[in-house]
């Protein structure tokens, strides 16, 4: 239950990973919200039909092979009239200046490994998935983030070490699973946090957010 400007509202939320629930848990409590957490699997949710007025989903899909399931079963939950939103990226679409062929093994490295269990550009497929499922008002667009040396110095630090963050722990399956050459990985992610120190730097990032509706 959330109190102040959002009084009433309820807030409910899943994940399969203990860790992750766990850590959710920690990190509600000290925001004073009260959350009804569940482990379980999004294709198959633990609540009855029309249970929500709205469905977030974000960096869900791009774990799965196919999204459709998991939609279907917010279409389910959701009530008639009622909304969903969904956020997914693009791993095709990181881009840094000066280019780095390092960098670039890097990202392609992070796009095969998502491709061999995921779904490494499902952002581009959210509009025609979600209408498949059976969702109205269906819209989906790009985000474009554009971060660059300069006044923006700062953010352009700080969303290099986000993705150098989530790319890092990903190289031991880029060798293993992919047979890639961990010292270039390693190059191409040292390139990423060394962009700060390059007068003329920039990163750019793409990620789509489609929203939808529950028909009546």
């Amino acid at each position: 239950m959330i109190g102040g400007s959002f009084a009433g509202v309820e807030l409910a939320g899943l994940d399969r990973e203990p860790a992750q629930l766990a850590f959710a848990q920690r990190h509600l409590a000290a925001l004073g919200l009260d959350v009804e957490l569940r482990q379980g699997d999004a294709a198959a949710l633990p609540w009855p039909d029309a249970s929500f007025d709205h469905v977030f989903i974000m960096w869900l899909l791009e774990h799965l092979s196919e999204p459709h399931g998991v939609l279907r079963e917010a279409l389910r939950v959701l009530a008639p009239g009622c909304d969903l939103v969904v956020i997914e990226t693009d791993y095709t679409t990181f881009r840094t200046f000066p280019e780095s062929e390092d960098f670039a093994y890097l990202a392609r490295a992070q796009h095969d490994l998502f491709a061999l269990r995921g779904n490494p550009i499902v952002g581009r497929q959210l509009g025609t998935a979600l209408t498949t499922c059976g969702f109205q008002r269906v819209r989906c667009a790009p985000w474009g983030f554009h971060f660059f040396q300069g006044d923006d110095a700062d953010t352009l630090r700080a969303h290099a070490e986000y993705v150098a963050g989530f790319l890092e722990p990903q190289i031991a399956q880029m060798v293993d699973c992919l047979g890639r050459e961990r010292e270039l990985l390693e190059h191409g992610l040292a390139f990423l946090r060394g962009l700060i120190d390059k007068p003329e730097a920039a990163l750019t990032q793409t990620v789509y957010r489609a929203s939808a509706r529950r028909p009546e």
